[in-house]
């Protein structure tokens, strides 16, 4: 299917929209990459998990990252935000977000996929909790998402300049909501959750999230303890070993 692009011209009657609401205390979930989060000629961290996303870059197709969506000239549409999981059942949503399950091999006889420490060993999980009550523009589903001539191919994820592309329409047609509620290509269904994006202005962090948070490494005691319990759920083998 081809990706579609947001007609401009074409703001729907808010009576039309869907929301989804969060109250103070709901707990959501992200991957961190701590290698990177952290600067190694000093050891300090470069970034927490709760900061929004600074960097202004050129959109490209496959790039992914800590990158504030824009385009290339317009000031106006320069801004921060942040991802994070929806904390439904388990942190199985946030590990598909960063492993390509479907990449790894199998075992002969169960047909479990294999996944080793060094697909894991740069991770975190990250535990985030709401400090105030947040109202998202609700685009999780094809009736949601056609409101706006959009279609959940376009807004899954897989092609990352087109979804920027797509957040800044919803940011400009919608500027009073806190971000986007949306549900990734690998998801699936509704049972598995959602993702939510925050907006926040450029170069500042959202009020929304607690700055206190838990990270826990997956290569860790508590991390491994957690991929031996979605294992079963993922039908994944962990072979690595406990730091």
């Amino acid at each position: 299917m081809k990706l579609a692009k947001p007609d401009l011209n074409h703001v729907p009657p808010s009576h039309h929209w869907e929301f989804k609401s969060f109250m103070p205390g709901a707990r959501f979930i992200r991957i961190v990459d701590h290698e990177k989060s952290v600067d190694p000629s000093t050891g300090r961290p470069r970034y927490s998990p709760t900061d929004f996303n600074p960097t202004l870059v050129l959109d490209k197709p496959h790039v992914r990252g800590r990158f504030s969506a824009r385009r290339h000239r317009d000031r106006s549409e320069r801004y921060s935000y942040l991802y994070l999981g929806e904390l439904v059942k388990d942190e199985r949503l946030a590990l598909l977000e960063c492993i390509d399950v479907l990449s790894l091999g199998r075992t002969e006889n169960d047909g479990y996929r294999l996944l080793d420490e060094a697909s894991v060993q740069n991770l975190s999980f990250a535990y985030i909790t709401l400090k105030r009550a947040t109202t998202l523009l609700d685009i999780s589903t094809e009736p949601f998402a056609g409101v706006f001539k959009a279609n959940l191919d376009t807004l899954g994820g897989r092609n990352h300049r087109m979804t920027r592309r797509w957040a800044r329409y919803f940011r400009k047609v919608a500027p009073h909501v806190d971000g986007l509620y949306y549900r990734p290509a690998k998801y699936g269904t509704d049972a598995s959750g959602g993702n939510v994006v925050l907006f926040a202005e450029h170069e500042q962090n959202g009020d929304m999230i607690e700055a206190e948070h838990t990270t826990v490494k997956l290569t860790e005691k508590a991390g491994v303890a957690r991929l031996v319990a979605l294992g079963k759920d993922l039908r994944l083998a962990y072979t690595g070993g406990v730091a």
